[in-house]
């Protein structure tokens, strides 16, 4: 199989909605994703009920709450983003250990209220 026609197929899936494919900041289709998503975290839970990082199904859930009217871009490290190629958001677990001055706003997990750049990352589901 030629690698066209590979990225033809993931594009098939992403048309379905069974994938998001994140391209760094200015990349886009038939060039190489930087990530490939499932589109909705609730699909990791029926394709492979035990075998997932936890990190993982908070990258895909941040993903899919801002992809209907955001452009998501892969940004820096591996749980960084770039929101609409303006703010800088990185995916947290937990609230300790955050720098509170860095320009990035944190999507934390396992919080409650929003406290600086940090915000609770189930208040993005608001947006979906």
């Amino acid at each position: 199989m030629s690698r066209a026609t590979v990225m033809h197929y993931i594009k098939y899936l992403e048309e379905a909605r069974l994938v998001n494919m994140i391209y760094g900041k200015g990349d886009e289709f038939p060039k190489k994703p930087a990530r490939v998503l499932l589109h909705n975290s609730n699909l990791m839970y029926s394709f492979y009920p035990r075998c997932f990082d936890e990190h993982d199904v908070l990258e895909t859930f941040f993903c899919n709450t801002l992809w209907k009217d955001h452009k998501v871009n892969k940004h820096g490290n591996l749980c960084s983003f770039l929101v609409d190629e303006q703010v800088e958001f990185k995916i947290a677990e937990h609230s300790t250990k955050l720098k509170s001055k860095a320009k990035a706003l944190y999507a934390v997990n396992q919080c409650d209220i929003g406290d600086g750049n940090q915000i609770p990352l189930w208040l993005f589901g608001f947006l979906y």
